[in-house]
């Protein structure tokens, strides 16, 4: 008789999630709502040979009132094996923050013998011995080393390397993993694990290898494995072996989450098999670190040029101060005080190093490529434009940098983010030369993920299936083209969709009903890896002491596991350098036209070009073509009617051009054609809205309105914008009423303001930043200025950069 508290006490401790690329169609929150579902109280996560869903894992666990075991499915290699690679699986689990530390290592570790060679990840019993403390070891099922010696009849050898683990580890914390998925192999490893446990007074532990929810997902699961060795379910795919779960000689496989009660009626005969996993799990205390703003700060590098880190920020103002003379000639004292506000700011929040070390790079990286003139709100700051991170005076377009760097917010919060164009093809240099500055650990590229959205699981799960590639296109545009738009959104309950007119009879197609039911399966499970296109890791220690390292399996380059979003709290802070080809463009054309000067000649160079009237005409005149931004036949045509003269002109018809705001573009092409027709709200509000004809396009233009009219100081009226433009209704009927007080104190009648705040309310969710409108129509117009007056050299560097790109 089955003792009715072991079917509440069993804790699943081998799990694989979706991070499992493409061996488990089990996402995250499926697991986690199946043991919410079941009552476990604890669940493990030990994805094949990576971490990278333990930071969502470990949130979610705690949200949801599971207790998160954290762990991983590793690779060791043989001890005995010199010439030929031989692995074995094992899991490892923390029992505390060593452990966590540890299993950081190991992870990263395991990726250092990755070659284009050796495809799989995975370490040595020395750096095991190493790096074993405070880890709870699994042996691996029938595919652990002991098991393996074991059914190859090695008994001795079995013994040998069981005493080693417990050794190592200690009885407590090495367990033999029993498991039975309905494989022959398994039934008779239980026998001799059994007998081994006995002789050396060893514990046993119950596992189910999951890699799906439910038994109806076992489909799904081979379709997938399909979809990754490139097959279709009706070809020699069994040929390819575990990779489908389930071997040629067996009927089926049990990979699925099973209950408290099946695994205990499972493992019947081996009671505290079952009773062990309660008490690994009640051993199992990690508690992740989350790092406050401050801790991720200390934990940036300094730079070589600065000798004494105490004398940080007095470094800081010094290069700003020199900066400035630089860019202005003479510090006035508009300039002296917004330097001294900027600063204090920025020292106050512990973020000096954060500037200086851009401020370093980009002073190399001048002198060997091109760099753009800043992106995003970093324009917005006199520190970036006097240090040469941002080329944009903020001063001259009304910048603000409370839209960069908020005092008000909460600083736990808050990062300053800057975005830096790059040349696409000096990318690699740059991460070299951060590696040769601060230590080959300390840099690395970050982890990014691809997943099945729906229109690739149909596509992928289509040519499994046999489905023609016609049938699978029509389904295809049935859903809407935006992101993250789902099979339901397309699929409803009606037997026929419509497709450009054409009704399509899906569900009486039985090929289309295991079609839907598996896509649905696996849709938005995760597919593969990749390099975030712009964004790298920089910290004083090796990255692999706050979280696990690997390599991207095609360019093997070395990367976060964790993503640039969960970076932060794992103590480590980022910086963005996006490839842009506009930037290779400007250099080579100015390149072309360098090269025939004489010396003593001036030589050309884009950030000395000021407004040129043949620039104008060639926008004016909508002869666009191979300028970003301005080269759609519908934007050409607002530039024939809008006849810009000014940066602002372009950077407001640019912010203007996208869905939702492009309703306003008549409204700023007849301000500009028809001045004397511009009506504004109150006529306090020229100054802020006269560059774009009393139509609000940018935040700062929000942010100006809300200080002049309800005297609310910058910080206040960036925080008020951001509510405005999240539509929280609640808060925003709260700040109006605050807005119209305050208003009518400062001389408005509360008509008047309650006006102008439902006009903010109408615009904000529209509202663009103006220093990324400027930044980046900065560089349009650097391109049209080259192609409006050195069309041949113009064309022959777009060639030269198309060509780059092919490479």
């Amino acid at each position: 008789m089955i003792d009715k508290k072991m079917t509440t006490n069993f804790v699943h401790l081998h799990v694989h999630s979706d991070y499992s690329l493409m061996q488990s169609c089990a996402t995250i929150d499926k697991l986690i709502s199946k043991a919410s579902e079941l009552g476990m109280k604890s669940l493990a996560i030990t994805d094949t040979g990576n971490m990278r869903g333990v930071p969502y894992f470990y949130e979610q666990c705690n949200e949801k009132g599971i207790k998160p075991i954290i762990g991983q499915e590793f690779r060791i290699k043989d001890k005995t094996a010199c010439e030929t690679l031989k692995l074995f699986k094992l899991v490892l689990l923390c029992q505390n923050e060593t452990g966590y530390r540890n299993l950081c290592k190991l992870s990263s570790i395991s990726y250092d013998k990755l070659s284009s060679a050796i495809k799989t990840p995975y370490f040595t019993w020395e750096e095991l011995q190493k790096y074993h403390e405070g880890l709870i070891c699994i042996s691996g099922g029938t595919e652990g080393e002991i098991s393996q010696l074991l059914l190859k009849e090695k008994y001795d050898e079995a013994i040998i390397r069981a005493k080693e683990y417990k050794e190592l580890f200690g009885k407590n914390c090495f367990y033999l993993e029993l498991q039975n998925h309905g494989f022959k192999t398994e039934r008779l490893a239980i026998q001799k694990m059994d007998l081994l446990s006995k002789e050396l007074n060893l514990n046993l532990v119950a596992t189910n290898d999951i890699h799906y929810i439910s038994k109806e997902d076992a489909k799904a699961q081979e379709v997938l494995s399909c979809i990754s060795h490139h097959v279709t379910i009706n070809g020699p795919h069994k040929k390819l072996g575990d990779d489908f779960r389930v071997p040629e000689d067996e009927d089926s496989a049990e990979w699925y989450f099973k209950s408290q009660r099946e695994m205990t009626e499972l493992f019947s005969d081996f009671p505290e098999a079952i009773e062990n996993t309660s008490k690994i799990a009640e051993m199992c205390n990690l508690t992740i670190k989350k790092y406050t703003q401050a801790e991720v700060m200390d934990n940036l590098p300094q730079i070589k040029e600065l000798e004494d880190k105490s004398k940080a920020d007095e470094f800081l103002r010094k290069q700003v101060f020199s900066g400035l003379e630089t860019r202005y000639g003479v510090i006035t004292k508009e300039i002296q005080e917004r330097a001294d506000y900027e600063l204090d700011i920025i020292t106050r929040r512990n973020y000096t190093n954060y500037f200086l070390i851009l401020w370093d790079l980009i002073k190399w990286a001048k002198s060997k490529m091109a760099i753009g003139p800043g992106r995003g709100s970093a324009p917005g700051s006199i520190v970036n434009y006097a240090l040469g991170i941002t080329e944009i005076d903020p001063l001259r377009y009304g910048l603000h940098f409370e839209r960069f760097i908020n005092p008000k917010r909460n600083p736990g919060y808050s990062f300053p983010d800057i975005d830096t164009d790059v040349e696409y093809k000096y990318k690699d240099e740059i991460i070299e030369h951060l590696r040769q500055e601060y230590g080959n650990n300390c840099v690395s590229y970050i982890i990014s993920f691809n997943s099945l959205i729906a229109k690739a699981a149909l596509s992928d799960v289509g040519r499994v299936l046999d489905i023609p590639l016609r049938e699978i296109n029509e389904l295809k545009n049935c859903i809407p083209e935006r992101p993250y738009a789902k099979l339901d959104d397309a699929f409803s309950e009606s037997d026929w969709l419509e497709d450009n007119g054409k009704l399509i009879p899906y569900k009486d197609n039985p090929r289309y009903t295991e079609l839907f039911d598996i896509a649905k399966r696996l849709e938005f499970v995760k597919r593969a890896t990749g390099i975030h296109a712009s964004a790298i890791v920089i910290s004083k220690n090796e990255i692999s002491n706050y979280l696990p390292i690997a390599k991207d399996f095609n360019s093997l380059k070395s990367c976060t596991q964790y993503t640039k979003e969960e970076l932060h709290d794992n103590g480590l802070m980022e910086y963005d350098f996006l490839c842009w080809d506009a930037i290779s463009l400007i250099r080579y054309t100015g390149d072309f036209i360098n090269h025939n000067k004489k010396c003593g000649e001036e030589l050309f160079s884009a950030s000395k070009i000021t407004n040129d009237q043949k620039t104008y005409e060639l926008f004016a005149s909508g002869n666009t073509d191979d300028i970003p931004f301005f080269d759609s036949d519908s934007m050409k045509k607002n530039l024939r009617e809008l006849k810009p003269d000014r940066i602002e002109d372009l950077a407001a018809l640019s912010a203007l051009y996208r869905p939702g705001p492009m309703k306003y573009i008549p409204m700023l092409i007849s301000g500009k054609q028809h001045p004397e027709k511009i009506k504004y709200l109150d006529e306090s509000l020229k100054p802020v809205l006269a560059e774009t004809y009393g139509v609000i396009v940018f935040q700062e233009q929000v942010m100006s309105i809300l200080q002049i009219v309800a005297g609310y100081d910058l910080a206040e009226a960036d925080l008020i914008r951001r509510v405005l433009g999240k539509r929280n209704y609640e808060l925003i009927l709260h700040h109006k009423n605050d807005f119209v007080e305050r208003a009518f104190k400062n001389g408005y009648s509360k008509e008047c303001a309650s006006k102008i705040f439902e006009e903010l309310i109408k615009y904000t969710s529209y509202a663009f930043s103006k220093a990324h409108a400027i930044s980046y129509t900065t560089v349009a117009y650097q391109l049209a200025y080259l192609k409006a007056h050195y069309p041949v050299k113009f064309k022959a560097s777009l060639n030269s950069v198309r060509q780059d790109r092919k490479l």
